[in-house]
């Protein structure tokens, strides 16, 4: 093996992205759905690998902010680049709901909840005020799927502090009223920035190279917003004081699954036609045929991980997780067979990931290089780096 020495270590944290917090949140979802359905041996198992993940990430993420302060200024500047530390905030809330779920860690999760407010507060306000202010960037070149991440991360502050609210011995109408007030602006906003991102697809051709993961968020993001529906629905179910709210929100939440259960035959196709020809000299060869998805961790040449897959992950997840919670709170038991089949695709999908992350960790190590580890959100967009 070749010598492994202490730079590729320090280039690896320089050129880290925070996009890699997806990891954290597809990990984080895929094991709370398997635990709604039951499956609480794998759903620890996961739950304890995340708190690895989340541990190593956060210790990679402060060192880069301590050491290299100028590569997370010129990152947090980049609008291309930028959205990706939204998934700080998302992968923060998915642990915490963990803890929640798994330990009943009420203290250690309202932490965690406001670290994740913290955050929400100070990227989303400073990506959007850098977005105002570079007035010659056409918005072309400022959106793709990443930016949906926006939507994602307002409402995973809603889910986790939906559950929260009992905790409170005060106020506790207020922060839910709050928390409620984070879904319906994530609802709006998603409505809004899915039209953007439309406009960005069709403002100029589109190759199978630039179709790439973080394209599911367009899936997720009303996943999340389904879930939390959900979460605040149950909330609602013996309070008097908020049952004007509940029809309006069952009604909205319902139409935010729909919207994301259309989503998915799209995704796939766009996946297959993109998995089928990209990075590949000649015709797909039979197992890419069967299922592109396994080029993620297996071929030599045809091998394509990339850190933008884990974005992939997250929405199936989600997708899981919120049908779920549609099941529950519409009584139409009918729907909790699609969850059923969609988990073993999600956590299969994770799988394939997983090993792609671990494929390219070792080959980096043997090159002494980890440079390719930078999580690049449109193959389209130079690495600032």
């Amino acid at each position: 093996m070749a010598h492994i020495n202490y730079p590729i270590f320090k280039s690896a944290i320089r050129k880290l992205h925070p996009s890699y917090f997806a990891l954290v949140m597809g990990t984080g979802i895929v094991s709370i759905a398997f635990n709604t359905l039951g499956y609480s041996m794998l759903a620890y198992g996961l739950f304890y690998l995340n708190i690895g993940l989340y541990l190593i990430l956060s210790g990679m993420a402060f060192s880069r902010l301590l050491f290299f302060p100028q590569d997370f200024i010129t990152d947090i500047r980049e609008p291309r680049h930028s959205w990706p530390y939204l998934t700080f905030i998302v992968g923060n809330n998915t642990i915490g709901a963990q803890f929640l779920i798994f330990w009943h860690a009420t203290d250690l999760t309202w932490i965690l909840w406001g670290l994740g407010f913290f955050f929400w507060i100070a990227f989303t306000y400073f990506i959007l005020f850098s977005l105002v202010i570079r007035r010659q960037t056409d918005i072309k070149d400022t959106i793709d799927g990443a930016i949906l991440l926006v939507i994602v991360s307002t409402a995973s502050v809603a889910l986790l502090g939906v559950p929260l609210t009992d905790t409170l011995v005060a106020n506790a109408p207020a922060f839910f009223f709050g928390m409620w007030s984070f879904w319906a602006v994530s609802l709006v906003l998603y409505l809004i920035i899915i039209t953007c991102v439309f406009y960005r697809k069709l403002s100029r051709d589109f190759e199978p190279q630039d179709w790439n993961g973080s394209y599911w968020i367009c899936m997720g993001a009303v996943a999340i917003v389904s879930l939390t529906g959900t979460e605040l629905v149950h909330y609602m179910a013996d309070k008097p004081a908020w049952e004007h709210f509940r029809d309006p929100t069952v009604i909205l939440t319902c139409i935010a699954w729909a919207i994301g259960t259309w989503w998915i035959p799209y995704q796939i196709i766009m996946d297959i036609w993109s998995l089928t020809r990209v990075n590949l000299d000649v015709p797909a060869t039979g197992w890419i045929r069967l299922f592109p998805w396994s080029r993620l961790a297996f071929g030599v040449k045809t091998h394509r991980y990339k850190p933008s897959d884990w974005a992939r992950v997250f929405p199936m997840g989600m997708y899981t997780a919120c049908t779920l919670g549609i099941a529950h709170m519409t009584g139409l038991t009918f729907l909790e067979k699609i969850p059923q089949i969609w988990s073993w695709l999600a956590l299969l999908i994770w799988g394939l990931t997983f090993i792609g992350l671990l494929r390219s960790a070792y080959s980096g190590l043997l090159r002494n290089d980890l440079s390719d580890t930078r999580f690049v959100i449109d193959t389209n967009f130079p690495d600032p780096s």
